[in-house]
This record gives structure tokens, C-alpha cells and sequence, in this order.
């Protein structure tokens, strides 16, 4: 699949303090790519550098092939931002908001997405009086308006009501289907787990774990404990199973499909002659993945 930001050796440094180091990463045409990280992780740098607000010392950033540096007119009109809470003054009206947008950009508005966000009824409203929820509606409306190729959303859901979250879960579902590429920052992980395509990881301004499609598409995963009388697993060549460690004569697996796993290791067993004397099976999530990682448990560097 076509690369359409590519990020080459970034380094951003805030006066003494790095908080960048040789990072790269690609995203792809159409995905949508989660980064989490804990805070002060280099999350929010990375993604001001890639929207072109913030210098770096080194490293190269491409966005549709072009350089910030030398396109960055071509690179507005296909890059879409969510602002932050602060961004607009208090006393502008929504529909002010939305004209000076909809100019800066030179597009037409597609009246539609006023009812698909739910803002319809707030056009005479100022910015100051709106609640957390409808300022982020607004934000991705406003994010979205020019019909952008790339939309960057950070932490989109952040401190909102469920029928809120659910909204703009829904739009954002709908932009995956229009072929959109969205890279997206939260530290919600059923929201990373059930929007990404794939996930990447940072920590201290590196990228550590990547999650792919294909196992964040496998959802659930397994961990099982089993002993045996033999203890004939030990250094075992399986394919389904990922031996993880041993405890107390107790060997752990990671597998996908239970099924799969569960007959590789009986089948092993079954030709060593050995017999089961404890097994253990625990559905392991995707989410409780991020959320061990986030934690800062189990990290692998990259």
C-alpha cells in the first residue's frame, strides 16, 4: 500500500531538552494509524511537526511526496487538523468559525455535515459558551470541511459524554469508508483498538511496539498456562504458539486462534507421551495489550 507520510530520522529538541529521537514512520494511504504514548511521550510534537507549526533540528518530513518546506500551500489543502480547545476566541459564532474556514481553504461548504455533527442548532452560538462536546464537533467539522485527503485527529474524544463519543465515532467510521487516511492520538484504548487500523507505540520519543492490522483484526487473543508431567513443551517449535515464559514448571502461550493452539499443543503432547496435569486459558484483548503498554509494562524497544 502507497505511503502517503512518510517520516525520515525526525529529531526536536525544546532548547536543551530532546523530545524526539531519530523517529520515523510511514502511513499508509487510507489507514487509519493510532499513536499512544503516556504523556509527555512526544505524541503531540510529532503530529504539530507533520501540520508543519512546529521546526525540528533534523530529519525529513514527506506528505503526499511534498515537503512542508517547500509545499506547504498544496499540503493545507489536502491535511485536515482538529483543534484544540483554545483555538478559537470565545466570542466568534460557530457559523463565523465556519465561514472563515470554509475561506481559508477556498472550498465550498457541504451544508450536510451541520446535521451529520449535530451543530445545526449552534450556528448563533459563540465559541465560549459552547459545552466540551459540542467545541469537539466543531473541531473535526472544521477539520473536515475542505474534503481533506489526511485528517489529524488528537485525542478527538477526549473528557466527552457517551452520545457525544458515539457521534463522532460514527463520523469518523464513515470517513474511513470514504478511503480517508486518519492519524489519531488517544489515550482511550477501546477507541484505539476499535478505530485503528494500525497502532504505534512512543515512548520517551521513539517508536517502541507496533500492533498491525492483523492483530489488532484478530481482536482477541489467548494466553494459556499448562503444565504437564513431562514438561515435554519446554523449547518446543510450534506454530500457533508464542511460548512467553515459565513459572513454577508452568509454561505460557500467546496464540490467536484458541483452536489452532489448543490442538498444536495436545498434538505435542500426544507424541512425547505426555500428559496434561493443569491447563489455564485467559482471553487477552487488544485493549488490555495497550493498556499494559501504556503502563509502560512489557515494552520492547525498538
Amino acid at each position: 500500500m502507497e505511503n502517503i507520510i512518510e517520516v525520515r530520522n525526525l529529531d526536536k529538541s525544546y532548547g536543551k531538552t530532546q523530545v524526539l529521537f531519530n523517529l520515523s514512520l510511514d502511513v499508509r494511504r487510507g489507514e487509519c494509524l493510532g499513536i499512544v504514548g503516556g504523556n509527555g511521550a512526544g505524541k503531540t510534537t510529532l503530529l504539530e511537526c507533520i501540520e508543519g507549526i512546529r521546526d525540528w533540528q533534523k530529519g525529513d518530513i514527506l506528505i503526499g511526496g511534498m515537503t512542508i518546506e517547500n509545499d506547504s500551500r498544496k499540503i493545507r489543502k489536502i491535511l485536515g487538523v482538529q483543534l484544540q480547545s483554545s483555538s478559537l476566541p470565545d466570542e466568534m459564532k460557530v457559523k463565523e468559525a465556519v465561514e472563515l474556514f470554509s475561506a481559508e481553504h477556498g472550498a465550498g461548504f457541504d451544508d450536510r455535515l451541520y446535521d451529520e455533527l449535530d451543530v445545526r442548532q449552534l450556528r448563533e452560538k459563540q465559541y465560549g459558551k459552547l459545552s466540551t462536546g459540542q467545541k469537539r464537533r466543531l473541531h473535526l467539522l472544521l477539520a473536515i470541511l475542505h474534503d481533506p485527503e489526511i485528517i489529524i485527529l488528537d485525542e478527538p474524544t477526549a473528557g466527552l459524554d457517551v452520545n457525544s463519543r458515539q457521534l463522532l465515532y460514527a463520523k469518523i467510521d464513515e470517513l474511513k469508508k470514504e478511503g480517508k487516511t486518519i492519524l489519531l492520538t488517544s489515550h482511550d484504548m477501546f477507541e484505539v483498538e476499535n478505530l485503528c487500523d494500525r497502532v504505534l507505540f512512543i515512548e520517551k520519543g521513539r517508536i517502541g511496539r507496533e500492533l498491525s492490522e492483523e492483530s489488532l483484526a484478530e481482536g482477541d487473543r489467548h494466553i494459556v498456562a499448562v503444565s504437564s508431567e513431562k514438561n515435554s513443551l519446554v523449547g518446543a517449535d510450534l506454530i500457533y504458539s508464542a511460548f512467553k515464559e515459565e513459572i513454577d514448571g508452568e509454561l505460557f502461550f500467546e496464540c490467536g486462534s484458541i483452536n489452532l493452539c489448543l490442538r498444536e499443543l495436545l498434538e505435542r503432547l500426544e507424541a512425547e507421551d505426555d500428559r496434561i496435569t493443569n491447563i489455564y486459558i485467559k482471553k487477552k484483548t487488544v485493549e488490555e495489550e495497550l493498556t499494559k503498554l501504556m503502563r509502560g509494562d512489557g515494552h520492547e524497544n525498538s
